[in-house]
C-alpha cells in the first residue's frame, strides 16, 4: 500500500457480482466494494472487465460516485488481485474520465503504438 493511501472501514468488503448482472454477451464480469455495516446500502464503488486476449484484460467501466481517493484505490487494487489470480498479466484502460485515478492508482501511459492504433491508453502490468 503506498504510503499516501487513506483506509476505508474495517467493514468494507470486495465481491464479485453474480452473474445475473453480466451484460447479456456475458464477456464482462463486474465487481463491486460494499460497507457491510452501512446495511444495505449499494455498494460504494463498482468496475467492470473483459478478456481480450491472452492475459490482457481491459477495464471497461469505473463507478466511483465522487471518486474518493480510498475507495477507488482500494477497487482497483483488489481487481487487480482477482484477475492476478485468475492468470492475468495485464490490465489495461481507456477510461479518460478516471485518468487521474488510474495513474494514481498504479497505471502508467502507453503511447499510440501506430497509425492504425486507436490511441494509446493506461495499462497497470500485474
Amino acid at each position: 500500500m503506498r504510503p499516501d493511501a487513506v483506509e476505508l472501514p474495517v467493514g468494507v468488503v470486495f465481491r464479485r457480482l453474480r452473474s445475473g448482472v453480466e451484460t447479456p454477451d456475458g464477456r464482462r464480469t463486474w465487481y463491486g466494494l460494499w460497507d457491510l455495516a452501512a446495511g444495505g446500502t449499494g455498494p460504494l464503488g463498482t468496475v467492470a472487465v473483459r478478456r481480450v486476449g491472452s492475459g490482457v484484460v481491459e477495464l471497461c467501466a469505473l463507478s466511483v460516485p465522487g471518486e474518493p481517493w480510498a475507495v477507488g484505490d482500494r477497487l482497483l487494487r483488489d481487481v487487480a488481485d482477482a484477475l492476478r489470480a485468475d492468470g492475468a498479466e495485464r490490465l489495461v484502460a481507456t477510461l479518460p474520465e478516471h485518468r487521474e485515478l488510474l495513474l494514481h492508482a498504479g497505471f502508467a501511459d502507453v503511447p499510440q503504438l501506430s497509425e492504425d492504433d486507436p490511441g494509446g491508453g493506461l495499462v497497470l502490468e500485474l
